[in-house]
């Protein structure tokens, strides 16, 4: 019943859509231009063996203006790493393309940190031939932590919810094989 009230409330006042807000952009002059095709960074092309470092899958939806998801659209990403995860060959990039639900995937190792001013993160760039291009961050940490990281300080709090991609099995202990996965949906302008 209450659910019903808020939608018509919703309806009524023209903010049905208001929850499909537009994601935060947050543009990079240092962005690479072109990451690799494959969305399998955990291992090297061709590979058996994954690289040293924590395996995650970070996952999320495209979604147009009225919260539809958008298949066919260009998700690439570019993650911090460490020196060591750089030296055994990992390459911190690379690109999915959403599936029929609006979904993409990469399964990556989370991010590291190379000076203790940066917070662990992903810049992610999605294009579409009918959307607006969008780059943005999402960061691996809890939205009150307190950091000198350029990205992180200039944002409101109310940003920094919407930009830290959220933890989907943290709340247990992973057995011997899981996977960490985060989700982040991500909302093109209009």
């Amino acid at each position: 019943m209450v659910l019903r009230v808020v939608v018509l409330l919703l309806f009524l006042t023209g903010n049905l859509y208001a929850f499909c807000k537009p994601t935060k952009q947050l543009w990079s002059l240092d962005t690479p231009e072109d990451p690799q095709s494959s969305s399998e960074l955990s291992r090297a092309r061709g590979g058996l063996s994954y690289f040293t470092g924590i395996r995650m899958v970070l996952s999320g939806h495209i979604l147009d203006e009225m919260c539809i998801p958008i298949d066919g659209a260009i998700v690439q990403m570019w993650q911090t790493a460490t020196t060591d995860l750089e030296d055994q060959g990992f390459i911190p990039n690379g690109t999915s393309i959403t599936d029929n639900k609006g979904r993409y995937a990469f399964d990556t190792i989370i991010p590291g940190v190379r000076a203790h001013n940066i917070l662990p993160k992903i810049r992610i760039k999605v294009s579409h031939k009918d959307l607006f291009p969008v780059e943005t961050i999402t960061f691996f940490v809890k939205p009150d932590v307190i950091s000198l990281d350029e990205d992180w300080s200039s944002l409101s709090l109310a940003e920094k919810r919407e930009l830290s991609c959220q933890c989907i099995n943290c709340d247990r202990i992973l057995g011997l094989n899981e996977i960490i996965e985060y989700k982040f949906d991500i909302r093109p302008a209009a």
